[in-house]
């Protein structure tokens, strides 16, 4: 299966093979100490033949890279029946994983959504599709993806190719939006296909699986058109449900391995746009009728880790992981690889942080500082958010300095830094009295010599926030609000780098961090409150890398 483009609107020829490269890059960095986490599946069990009044779904998991004779070792978790409306008994089709809240959702044939217990299999309907009768032929929804912001998509394999965003926002209530629908053939047969996995990337693009003629296809979440289909794979058959490790990298069950009617276990490769089985699983699946080991199908599977998977719009993540050498001097950033560099004498020194590595910062002479970069700079009403793990020893007397990007006479940009060990930010776009403003939390980080997360995020997209546009953060909670409005304007500093534990050379070199900082994030959007509590909850496990 080979993919030669890519469907994403409002792009330009030009644009689109840059978006092309970065997400290839991204993927590739996303993916360097990858972490993949168990997979959970659901098996519909094969005691009524094709019957799918008596179906009955059984919840199991494995992990990558645990096989026996190359089929993965499966844990059955237990056995589930759900009413899927007309009074029948459902297959539970797609699964996906809210890594924000830790909730596995399935949804049916029919089209219930429902909440499954990882530890029991127990599902709990949470809300049914509204778009077809409950026992309506046409419904067939299948593929099921979480988008890291509160909404799952859904699809309906019946014909049309039905797109639904749903809505979780509000977990007991959710509310869904049809997208749209898209009828689509292979050209040289003019069969009509059938959409049967989802998949959201970490760079906000949906992937669907099509199991007629092996294809991966794009699908736009503005009106759920699908892009042209791309060629199949050799020896991979009828790709069905879909999904991301949290690491970033693509994989799919598929009807069954070459060997054998045992269905198979697939990663897809984005560089080379071909797909490779990684394992056998020992059941079949129903589409060439066989019947002979108990189960006839997967219902769907979903990727659950420890770690989390990275939020959405990052554009810039400094781990911070690996140790400052006088040969090394170098730190990676994992959104865009552009990489910051070691100052000072001695440099920042190499301690365990909250996640992994950190570096401490001596409040003397030594920061971190990386190339300027267009996604650095934040244009008129473009909001942003920050977030690093800090340690403090002792509360420091006045401003030391997170991260900086600003450039003087006059002052334009952004700053984040602690005040007295209370979390603030600079907004600088020349705009209201003074062309900037300082805002400052009240509460302090403590000074503990422990790790606390602090988190700010900026909302200049919009307006309905009222006076609170602006949120701190401490350790998951919020500790505050503030009113940005004043400075909606461009927070621009080009050709000035970003400057992580100091105020940079351009508005005079110093506000020196002293303590440890550890996992430093920027985001070109304001994450929500449910997004930083998951940060905060991730712990020691982190973002999956």
């Amino acid at each position: 299966m080979k993919i030669t483009s890519f469907n994403l609107s409002r792009l330009s020829s030009s644009g689109l093979t840059v978006a092309i490269v970065l997400f290839i890059i991204a993927v590739t960095a996303l993916s360097a100490m990858a972490q993949t986490g168990t997979v959970y599946m659901v098996t519909q069990d094969n005691t009524c033949s094709t019957n799918p009044s008596c179906d009955t779904n059984t919840l199991v998991s494995f992990q990558l890279g645990n096989l026996t004779n190359g089929k993965f070792n499966i844990t059955t978790i237990g056995k589930t029946t759900i009413q899927g409306g007309g009074g029948v008994t459902a297959e539970i089709r797609g699964l996906a994983f809210d890594n924000y809240t830790n909730t596995l959702y399935g949804i049916t044939a029919q089209g219930v959504l429902m909440t499954i217990n990882m530890t029991t299999a127990v599902a709990t309907p949470v809300f049914t599709l509204p778009y077809w009768p409950p026992n309506s032929i046409q419904n067939e929804w299948s593929g099921l993806a979480f988008n890291g912001q509160n909404h799952l998509y859904a699809v309906n394999a019946y014909g049309n190719n039905e797109l639904v965003d749903i809505n979780i926002s509000n977990p007991t209530a959710p509310t869904s939006t049809l997208i749209g629908s898209t009828v689509f053939v292979n050209g040289s047969q003019n069969i009509p296909q059938q959409i049967l996995g989802l998949a959201y990337s970490p760079m906000g693009i949906l992937y669907g699986s099509d199991r007629n003629i092996m294809d991966v296809v794009t699908i736009d979440t503005q009106n759920a058109h699908v892009s042209l289909p791309y060629t199949g794979g050799t020896g991979i058959n009828n790709p069905q449900e879909m999904g991301f490790d949290p690491s970033g990298n693509l994989y799919f069950v598929y009807d069954h391995v070459a060997t054998n009617n045992d269905a198979g276990f697939a990663s897809f490769n984005f560089v080379t746009g071909t797909a490779s089985s990684v394992g056998e699983l020992p059941f079949e699946i129903d589409f060439n009728g066989h019947w002979g080991n108990g189960t006839y199908g997967a219902g769907g599977w979903a990727f659950v880790s420890a770690c989390l998977a990275p939020p959405s719009d990052m554009v810039a993540w400094y781990p911070l992981d690996w140790p400052n050498t006088a040969s090394n001097t170098s730190q990676p950033e994992l959104s865009h690889n552009n990489k910051a560099t070691s100052k000072g004498n001695a440099m920042a020194a190499s301690v365990t942080g909250e996640v992994s590595g950190a570096l401490s910062f001596n409040g003397n002479n030594d920061y971190l500082q990386a190339p300027d970069q267009t996604w650095l700079n934040f244009g008129v009403d473009q909001s942003l958010s920050f977030d690093a793990w800090v340690k403090l020893s002792n509360t420091p007397a006045g401003v030391v300095s997170l991260v900086d990007k600003r450039r003087g006479t006059p002052l334009r940009g952004y700053q984040f830094f602690l005040y007295q060990g209370r979390p603030g930010v600079q907004l600088a776009d020349g705009l209201g009295a003074n062309g900037y403003d300082n805002y400052v939390a009240t509460p302090a980080v403590p000074a503990d010599n422990k790790w606390h997360l602090v988190a700010m995020t900026v909302e200049r997209s919009s307006t309905a926030c009222g006076n609170s546009c602006g949120t701190w953060y401490l350790d998951g909670s919020s500790i505050g609000t503030f009113d940005p409005s004043a400075h909606f304007g461009a927070l621009n500093s080009t050709g000035i780098p970003l400057i992580i534990g100091a105020q940079g050379a351009s508005v005079g070199l110093g506000e020196f961090f002293i303590g440890g900082i550890d996992e430093v994030e920027l985001f070109d959007r304001a994450l929500n409150a449910t997004e930083v509590q998951a940060l905060y909850k991730a712990g020691t496990s982190g973002k999956c890398k």
